[in-house]
């Protein structure tokens, strides 16, 4: 048996030889405990839960952080993320769309079947919706999904230990490593996010889109509106993950429900910069490349359409990208 082990019985077992005559007569659980744990230190033997938690949640190397990044943001992205940013630019790109019930209606338009796009069968009977329309894109939301992914949780956690080591508090470390996470995106993010907007604004396919961007406009097509994205990413990652830290002290009591409650409130009061988000839209879907215009236009539009379904991705998102790494000790 290894020393550790059995150094970790010894002050146990002469702890309650010494003490059984009393404990039988008087038990305190609470005293018992606090006279054991401190025996171990004197032998300075860890606690076995401790043990566990830092051998299980050691800081992760550059690869497994590139992997784990991947994995968790294409599960956001097929549990609910590609659905909901469908929907988010169907309502930016109608002039008309109001929040609440013209989400409801567009969702309505956009799922109803048709022969390219069959009905939902459920326990072999036939909805009155399809989720076809929803994926739309797909293809290039799982690959632009596991590349920002990776790219996120490996320059926002490298980010953060380092302001940490530096001697940064927890809430300034998020708030820089969330801006560094949101602009490490962008690499991939730009031209995914050019095609993905044109798939839902055209209903084509991924190589429809790639095909008639490059034809129409050649590579620089891939990269309008960088600067808006830019802006967007610095600023939705760094309201997440600073919010979270505001929100996860009181929450953290409740446990696990207390940590995704931090990340889903974090998520909708980080969706303030919504009408950047619209721009972005504007410009990408009309390849005006003037800031000017482009606001004029999305100010008679509305600056916060597509607001509710934005805070439900923004929730689910950060509970993903921020809450789970933080649960996992990343």
């Amino acid at each position: 048996m290894h020393t550790n082990n059995i150094l970790l019985f010894l002050p146990l077992l002469s702890l309650l030889l010494s003490h059984l005559p009393h404990t039988l007569a008087t038990a305190d659980p609470s005293s018992t405990s606090a006279a054991a744990s401190a025996a171990l230190k004197t032998l300075n033997v860890k606690h076995p839960l401790e043990y566990a938690s830092k051998s299980l949640f050691a800081p992760l190397s550059t690869p497994q952080l590139l992997l784990r990044g991947a994995a968790l943001r294409i599960a956001s992205d097929l549990t609910g993320g590609t659905p909901l940013e469908n929907l988010k630019t169907k309502l930016n790109l109608n002039p008309k769309s109001k929040p609440g019930c013209d989400t409801i209606k567009t969702l309505k338009q956009i799922t109803a079947p048709t022969k390219e796009n069959p009905p939902l069968k459920l326990f072999g009977k036939s909805t009155p919706f399809s989720l076809c329309p929803l994926y739309v894109g797909s293809t290039s939301r799982l690959l632009e999904g596991s590349l920002i992914g990776s790219l996120f949780l490996t320059s926002s956690t490298i980010t953060k230990r380092s302001c940490l080591k530096a001697g940064l508090g927890p809430l300034q470390s998020s708030f820089v490593s969330g801006i560094a996470g949101g602009i490490g995106q962008c690499i991939v993010m730009i031209p995914s996010s050019n095609i993905m907007t044109n798939c839902v604004k055209n209903n084509l396919t991924f190589k429809k889109s790639v095909t008639q961007i490059y034809e129409n406009e050649g590579l620089p097509g891939f990269w309008k509106s960088s600067g808006t994205l830019l802006i967007r990413q610095s600023t939705n990652w760094s309201s997440r993950t600073t919010l979270t830290s505001l929100f996860r002290k009181p929450l953290r009591q409740f446990g696990l429900p207390g940590e995704i409650g931090s990340g889903l409130l974090s998520g909708i009061f980080s969706s303030w910069n919504t009408p950047i988000e619209g721009l972005r839209i504007e410009m990408q879907s009309t390849g005006n490349k003037s800031y000017e215009d482009s606001w004029e236009k999305v100010k008679e539009k509305g600056i916060w359409r597509g607001v509710d379904v934005r805070m439900m991705q923004a929730g689910w998102q950060t509970v993903w990208m921020v809450v789970v790494p933080n649960v996992m000790g990343v």
